[in-house]
């Protein structure tokens, strides 16, 4: 082993051996990516590697030599590599995970390892035998697989309900979805997988296998009817993956540039037609601009029908999580992705970095609080440290640090609709320089599925729920209301949720072309209630109220025809009026309010003049009111002349 001390780091390369006895060897600092030249990562038989709160590096191969040759990742540890060399040998990675403990709750899964065998130099194929429950500091036992069947549909905490375990590869529709169950190797590397929970409170996975490493690459294409197919991946690393580096990655055109995340609330059945959950979308940003951690729309709940189809029900949205959670995706995070084009789309090291969950990340939507680490203690209390700082960093060259401590601000307004009382779809205006009107890939986010009645932002190819525009107080931003003819008649309500980012003063109008009327939605809601169409070309979001500044305009007009003043040597108030404006009322105010003279019953002509003689010395506030009830004030001094 070879220490090269530094000021921040220690950096710890193994060559050709590394033979503990069992001897637990805690890894404090490790983390010195390209420091050194092309290093293995041998451990020999009967020997393992424990690694606590940080993160292992190795530059080229892992090889586990034997079933008893294990590296042990604990307490939000992480194992990054560098070249793609394909990991070999059959000892195991050991990386634990939390989970979704609900039995009804569906977890997406990536696995960060596969198989290990003395067979293949490769990444290989995972299935369920390679999850097992911990029962130690470094013990662990196999779970119990349930066989698909309808006998069990539940899992426990030693067990696992397999019925539940599917996949999905270039799908385009729900019929497309693939009962894994417990076939053997039957989750490659780079796809996800789906699984619910075990119901055992506190319980993880314990991930175990050969890990996976270098490039892995999946099949995508758009052959749906939708003009996409859908495909469950994830994480396949077992470190924190940079989910907008790999959707904005070259080699990665055939993706349509979002990821999306499941979202399911807890409804204590396992009817279809029961669920309550949706999509998240990602879209992560600028693509030049690699602090712009991208823009995030929560889930719409929904209900299912037992043939996959939406089904109105009484619910709603999911907490909110923010763009920087989802661009750092943890270890084991699965997530869907969707073709715009025939081709495939690639996993490399380059876009693994060492990002400990928290603030930072998330796990399937829950907060991580890493709670195996309390009963690991009591085992080995002098090498666990529950404390997450540490330096984000990658050996690709970025400066994680600073993109997570000091990101670009985007600014968003999150408008909220309410549809029939029953769930809130949220939609997304982000202001990014160098947006347009129509779809920027990245930057907009597509809509994730309709529901029977629905809203969306339209461009001319793309449905949208999140959309970038470069910002103009007159800009326009279409918005569509949906209703099916399932649905009828359908009731929306449009409000401004939040502004993030930006002045809290920025008007925001739900403009109705057809009426010509104008609806404040930050401070208001707008309300209407449509039949069954796609109303696509009605609506739009506006920042200024065109009739208003019409009317602005006009009263400024009328305001600058009139002359008032006072007359102090004669002891006349005098009102010019050039035009012949028809007046409804003039009134005098004194400073403190009080009404000292009124004249109602006007007829219209060019000059008015009104004693003021009998007024005290000071200054009175002069009031017109016009036919078209415009408002005009002027003060005026009075000073009578003895």
């Amino acid at each position: 082993m070879i220490y090269k001390h530094s000021q921040i780091l220690i950096n710890i390369t193994y060559q050709n051996v590394c033979t503990m006895n069992k001897r637990l060897l805690t890894l404090l600092t490790i983390l010195g990516f390209g420091a050194l030249g092309a290093q293995d990562l041998y451990v020999a038989n009967n020997s393992y590697v424990f690694v606590t709160n940080e993160v292992i590096y190795v530059e080229d191969d892992i090889r586990l030599d034997t079933n008893t040759s294990n590296i042990y990742l604990r307490n939000l540890a992480q194992l990054v590599q560098g070249s793609d060399t394909k990991n070999s040998d059959e000892g195991d990675l050991s990386v634990l995970q939390d989970q979704t403990v609900g039995v009804y709750e569906y977890n997406y899964w990536a696995s960060p390892v596969g198989a290990s065998n003395t067979t293949t130099n490769t990444n290989t194929n995972a299935d369920v035998g390679n999850l097992f429950y911990d029962t130690g500091l470094v013990a662990s036992t196999a779970y119990t697989a349930n066989a698909p069947s309808l006998a069990f549909l539940e899992g426990t905490g030693t067990e696992i309900s397999t019925y539940w375990l599917y996949t999905l590869e270039t799908g385009n529709g729900y019929t497309d979805w693939v009962q894994a169950g417990n076939t053997a190797g039957s989750i490659r590397p780079g796809y996800g997988f789906t699984m619910k929970g075990n119901g055992g409170a506190g319980n993880d996975y314990d991930f175990r296998g050969r890990p996976n490493n270098g490039n892995i690459t999946i099949n995508i294409d758009n052959s749906g009817p939708l003009g996409y197919s859908e495909t469950l991946s994830g994480n396949p690393y077992p470190s924190t993956l940079d989910v907008k580096l790999f959707l904005i990655d070259l080699a990665n055109i055939a993706l349509d540039g979002n990821t999306y995340y499941w979202q399911q609330q807890a409804v204590g059945s396992h009817f279809l037609s029961d669920y309550q959950g949706g999509y998240a979308v990602y879209a992560p940003g600028n693509p030049v601009d690699l602090n712009d951690h991208g823009t995030y729309t929560v889930a719409t709940f929904i209900d299912y029908d037992e043939n996959g189809n939406p089904d109105v029900g009484t619910y709603g949205t999911s907490a909110a999580y923010s763009a920087q959670s989802t661009r750092f995706a943890p270890i084991g995070q699965g997530f869907m992705l969707r073709g715009a084009l025939n081709g495939t789309a690639t996993f490399t090291n380059s876009m693994r970095v060492y990002l400990q969950e928290g603030a930072n990340s998330i796990f399937r939507f829950q907060d991580n609080d890493d709670s195996r680490t309390s009963a690991q203690t009591e085992e080995n209390s002098n090498v666990l440290d529950t404390g997450l700082t540490h330096i984000p960093m990658s050996h690709n060259g970025l400066d994680y640090e600073t993109m997570v401590t000091n990101p670009t601000l985007v600014p968003e307004l999150k408008i909220h609709t309410r549809i029939n009382d029953s769930y809130i779809r949220e939609n997304i205006i982000a202001f990014r320089n160098g947006a347009s009107t129509e779809f920027d890939k990245f930057m907009d986010g597509k809509h994730p599925l309709f529901l029977g009645a629905d809203t969306y932002m339209p461009t001319q190819d793309n449905n949208l729920v999140i959309q970038s525009i470069t910002f103009d107080e007159d800009e326009k931003v279409p918005f569509a209301l949906y209703v099916s003819e399932d649905a009828g008649q359908s009731n929306f309500s449009v409000t401004l949720n939040k502004i993030v980012n930006y002045n809290q003063n920025l008007d925001v109008y739900v403009y109705d072309k057809e009426l010509n009327t104008y609806t404040d939605i930050k401070d208001g809601t707008f309300n209407i209630t449509l039949t069954p169409g796609d109303y696509k070309n009605r609506f739009e979001i506006v920042f200024k109220n065109a009739l208003q500044d019409q009317v602005d305009d006009v009263n400024d007009n009328v305001v600058d025809t009139f002359d008032i003043f006072q007359d102090n040597n004669n002891g006349v108030l005098t009102i010019k009026n050039p035009e012949l404006i028809d007046i409804n009322q003039v009134a005098v105010f004194d400073v403190a309010g009080k009404l000292v003279f009124n004249k109602t019953d006007l007829q219209t002509q060019e000059f008015y003049s009104f004693p003021s003689n009998n007024l005290s010395d000071g200054i009175y506030i002069v009031k017109l009111m016009t036919a078209d009830n415009v408002d005009i004030s002027k003060k005026v001094s009075v000073y009578n002349r003895k």
